[in-house]
Order: structure tokens, then C-alpha cells, then sequence
């Protein structure tokens, strides 16, 4: 019974293969210890479908335990069609564990969903139903302070506490932007101009009864400032020709253009120059592509003043 039991699990898995389902990795992630009660030969198909709109959801993953399995579960994920198949070791009775962990499908509008199957259930397809979290729509247009005109591409990110999904849009060629986000007590939403790198980026915080109401974003442009230097030898005094300066901002946000890196190679007298956005302190990195030197270094500054110009003496291996 064991070869045709195995002969048949072979048959299932090239017959789904051919179908386009991949189940190999799931399985051999889950596996099954001898704890379990059997080998993962009874199969577990099923659709996932939104009790609000009956659309199929993709991207879901499904975990499925038991009382006689024990090695952590064996997992899936719901295809573009909703659809999930699984094998496991046959058990009285199963808890389906789905959750909407893939924020780039759904944004987390489904949520986190336990449910419980008997091993009669099972043999049909199981038709699971999810209800959306309650949404909200968060909207309204962002203008420059300095001519009051709309700004388009400008991104938006927004947190909440407690979840460890964000989301995304970007302002449309009017200066406009609407999202839908899972209900919150309050938001947390980056403004950057990731694109153009013209506009500083902001911070606004805000609560749910804001959302009822357009936001009105003023952003300010960026001021930037140019940065000069020299980069010496620390043993021989000697400039250093072709060394790669990379600038960026310390304590800088998440999600924001601070984050960006500003390169530069100095010339053939060790001397670099670099505009980049004004702050009141700047973290550069000094990257060799010499044998001689050492692979880098980083360093802190504040902000120059005037045509200050930046002594920097760096270390031989």
C-alpha cells in the first residue's frame, strides 16, 4: 500500500504541476515529523473569494494545522483565480489559518482570518468567503508655497501604528491623490519628491475624522548648498585622485528623499563638489578604488559655511 500510495501522490503532484501549481516548496517548508499522524497525502483544495465585491483574492497565504500535525503547518498561497491546493496528513479536524500578509495584492484589507474544517468538509471544494476591513479614503492636492501650483508626482506613503503594511500612491498631474486604507484612529503620511528631488519632504500626522475632508499639502522647495573638499593621505599628506564621496542625511525619516545618496569622484588634484539639499548635519562615505587605500570610511559633518572647503585625511591599510 505504501508504493501506491506514494505512486499516487506522484500522479497528483505532475497532474497539478501540468495544471500550473507548484506545491513542492510549501510542502517541503511545512514538512512532517513523525509526530504527525500520516503522510501528506490528502489533498485540501479551496477559493477564496471577497464577501463584499464575491472577486476572487490572489496573494493570500493559507496555513493549515491540526491536532495530528504538529511540524508547524503546510502553507500556500491563493493563485489569480483565488484557488489554493494543498496535500497534509489526514486528521479529524483542521484550522485554516489566511492571512493577507502580501501588502503589493491587497494592502491588508482582509486582515488576519482563522477558521475551523471538520475532515468531512474537505472533500468538496471549499468556498471561503472574506470580508474587507472597513476602508477609508484618504485624498486631497498638494501645491507648491512659492507659486501656489499644483505638483504632481509626488509620492505618498502612509503608516499606521500598529500594522506592518504601508501605503502607496503618487499625486496626479493636478496636484490630486486618493487612497484607500484600512480604518485607523490615526495615520502617519510621508511626502517626498522622489521623481524631481525639487521639494522638501514633509510629515503630516492625522486623524480618521480628518479623512472626511480634502488635505490641503503645501510643500516648500528644497534649498540646496554646495559642498567642497579635498581628500588627503593621512600618512603621505598626498591628494587622492578618483575617490568616491557618497552624502547622505543622518536620522533621516523613513520613506523620504533624505535617505538618497549624492555622489562624487574627486579629480586629479583630490578636490570634490557636490550640490545637494540643505541640512544641518550630512554623513558622507568615502569609497577608494585604489588597492592602497582602505575599502572606506564615514564621517560627519555639519553644514559648511560659505565656500568652506573640506579637509578630509584618510588612512592607508
Amino acid at each position: 500500500m505504501g508504493k501506491i500510495a506514494r505512486k499516487l501522490r506522484i500522479l497528483l503532484r505532475k497532474a497539478l504541476v501540468g495544471l500550473g501549481i507548484v506545491i513542492a516548496p510549501y510542502v517541503a517548508h511545512a514538512g512532517y515529523s513523525m509526530a504527525d499522524r500520516g503522510p501528506a497525502n490528502t489533498p485540501i483544495n479551496g477559493t477564496v473569494r471577497s464577501l463584499n465585491t464575491d472577486d476572487p483574492i490572489v496573494g493570500l497565504r493559507v496555513i493549515v494545522t491540526g491536532r495530528g500535525i504538529r511540524s508547524g503547518g503546510y502553507q500556500t498561497q491563493t493563485d489569480v483565480n483565488g484557488n489554493f491546493h494543498l496535500l497534509v496528513p489526514e486528521d479529524e479536524r483542521y484550522i485554516f489559518y489566511i492571512d493577507d500578509h502580501d501588502e503589493e495584492l491587497n494592502g491588508g484589507f482582509f486582515g488576519e482570518n482563522t477558521m475551523t474544517f471538520d475532515f468531512s468538509d474537505i472533500h468538496d471544494n471549499l468556498n471561503i468567503l472574506l470580508e474587507e476591513r472597513n476602508l477609508v479614503t484618504i485624498h486631497g492636492f498638494v501645491r507648491s508655497r512659492e507659486n501656489n501650483t499644483a505638483i504632481s508626482e509626488i509620492r505618498l506613503h502612509i503608516d499606521m501604528p500598529g500594522s506592518r503594511i504601508g501605503y502607496t500612491t503618487n499625486t496626479n498631474n493636478d496636484g490630486s491623490f486618493s487612497i484607500r486604507v484600512p480604518e485607523k484612529e490615526n495615520y502617519k503620511i510621508f511626502f517626498t519628491d522622489e521623481m524631481n528631488d525639487i521639494f522638501m519632504d514633509k510629515i503630516l500626522e492625522i486623524e480618521l475624522n480628518d479623512t472626511k475632508n480634502s488635505l490641503d499639502i503645501i510643500l516648500e522647495e528644497e534649498k540646496n548648498i554646495t559642498i567642497r573638499g579635498i581628500v588627503y593621505s593621512k600618512t603621505t599628506l598626498q591628494i587622492i585622485e578618483g575617490i568616491q564621496v557618497n552624502f547622505s542625511f543622518p536620522r533621516a525619516p523613513v520613506w523620504t528623499t533624505a535617505r538618497k545618496r549624492y555622489s562624487v569622484l574627486t579629480n586629479n588634484e583630490g578636490y570634490f563638489e557636490v550640490n545637494i539639499p540643505e541640512r544641518s548635519a550630512y554623513d558622507f562615505y568615502i569609497r577608494y578604488s585604489s588597492e592602497l587605500y582602505s575599502p572606506g570610511e564615514t564621517f560627519n559633518i555639519t553644514k559648511p559655511v560659505d565656500d568652506e572647503i573640506i579637509r578630509i585625511y584618510s588612512e592607508k591599510y
